[in-house]
């Protein structure tokens, strides 16, 4: 009888001692996806250029001093460096530690800003586009994929995917409000968008020293490691077509402004139009996760890449107040394919893979080469032949590319050379 009861002590203590550890577990993970969230929300309210993005084109032109083509070929810069910069800086970040860089480039590119302020012309704008690549380059991919490893440690990727577009949603809600007053802000001053934009950075780096967490150890004694054959081949074919679709995005976004004021639409509307695009984007987004539990991934990528069909098509050939509601369409296309396209990059990679940072580099160094050259591109024919001309090439070329890569995509699918690292459907 006292065996057994000492027996009984003993099993209850061990069990007591496993209930807790569990619970502490628990709440660990509770802690550790409390934070990520609270991070993904700063993310979207501190936005980067929030306040210059929606008059960066005034912004250039008239503080700065730069015509069109100029303007087009320091965007063009930035994203050259920053495609050349990407691979290596991915490797670097695995290495060293992916919050530790996020950190030195955030201080980096408020360093560039201060430049912006301090030499208004052609040089400094040059300046800070190579700034702006470099460290661009240092810090994309990186806190992605740190959040993307803590929930997949937590067992909850499918509530990252949705918690990015409520996030998104609200982001873009408040970047309307950057917009307005961006828009009324530039006529009184043109620095202040800047300054504020300044402000904006530090807070941000403040945030991510506080609570972003890194889910690696790092250690000296490691070897620096690039990724193998295998891994590049596996993600590669994805990387390409989410590459396309979002470059296209972005050099459209570069030709809003330019196409708005050719439009004879007055400069205090830009901040208006901007707020529009947000407040679209951002309904697109809200709906996300309702769109997204209905269609298949399939479907999702044939609803994306008809929206981008018809947003670069109609930008083309319409004229006028009209062009606007193309624009719109396309802020619809902007808000679905966000937190759609990076987690299907992130199906084509193991998450025990050490090389993840530089694997998601691969994509922002592909959305960087086909920015880059096209803006480039867009810049000359901008200054021989007008910007009506560009775009209608850009638009040619750049859909005629999307069908190529899709067709090779599908083709490496249906053979089974491409492996898939969950079960989404």
């Amino acid at each position: 009888m006292d065996c057994y009861k000492q027996e009984n002590k003993i099993n209850y203590k061990t069990y007591g001692h496993i209930e807790k550890s569990i619970g502490k577990g628990s709440m660990k993970m509770d802690k550790k996806i409390k934070k990520a969230n609270i991070i993904i929300y700063l993310q979207s309210l501190l936005q980067f250029q929030g306040f210059i993005g929606p008059v960066i084109f005034i912004f250039y032109t008239r503080y700065m001093g730069l015509s069109i083509s100029q303007y087009l070929l320091c965007d063009s810069l930035l994203f050259v460096i920053m495609a050349i910069c990407e691979i290596p800086s991915g490797v670097i970040a695995d290495y060293i530690g992916r919050k530790k860089m996020l950190v030195i480039s955030s201080f980096a590119i408020c360093f560039g800003m201060v430049i912006l302020l301090t030499i208004p012309n052609y040089i400094g704008a040059i300046i800070v586009a190579v700034i702006y690549g470099v460290f661009g380059a240092l810090q994309s991919g990186v806190s992605q994929s740190i959040l993307y490893e803590t929930y997949e440690s937590c067992n909850s990727i499918k509530q990252y995917e949705y918690t990015q577009s409520k996030a998104s949603s609200v982001g873009f809600i408040i970047s309307i409000v950057y917009a307005i007053i961006s828009g009324y802000m530039v006529e009184y001053n043109l620095a202040l968008p800047v300054l504020l934009d300044l402000a904006i950075c530090i807070l941000s780096i403040l945030a991510s020293v506080l609570l972003l967490e890194d889910n690696r150890n790092y250690s000296k004694k490691e070897s620096m490691v690039l990724p193998n054959k295998k891994d590049i081949h596996n993600v590669i074919y994805v990387i390409v077509v989410v590459s396309i679709l979002s470059s296209c995005s972005r050099v459209m976004f570069s030709f809003y402004q330019p196409i708005l004021t050719e439009a004879k639409f007055q400069i205090f509307f830009l901040g208006y139009a901007s707020a529009s695009y947000s407040l679209i984007t951002a309904g697109a987004s809200f709906f996300y996760k309702r769109i997204r539990e209905r269609l298949s991934t399939e479907k999702m990528y044939l609803l994306i890449i008809a929206l981008q069909f018809l947003t670069t098509i109609g930008i083309v050939f319409v004229n006028g107040y009209f062009v606007i509601a193309f624009i719109f369409l396309q802020q619809i296309q902007r808000g679905l394919m966000g937190p759609f396209l990076y987690m299907q990059v992130n199906r084509y990679i193991d998450t025990n893979n050490k090389n993840r940072v530089s694997l998601m580099s691969m994509m922002y160094c592909g959305i960087s080469i086909f920015t880059g050259i096209s803006l480039y591109i867009t810049s000359a024919i901008t200054n021989s032949s007008g910007l009506q001309r560009a775009v209608f090439y850009y638009v040619t070329v750049i859909n005629a590319i999307l069908i190529l890569a899709l067709i090779i995509f599908v083709g490496k699918e249906k053979t089974n050379q491409l492996m898939k690292y969950d079960s989404e459907r």
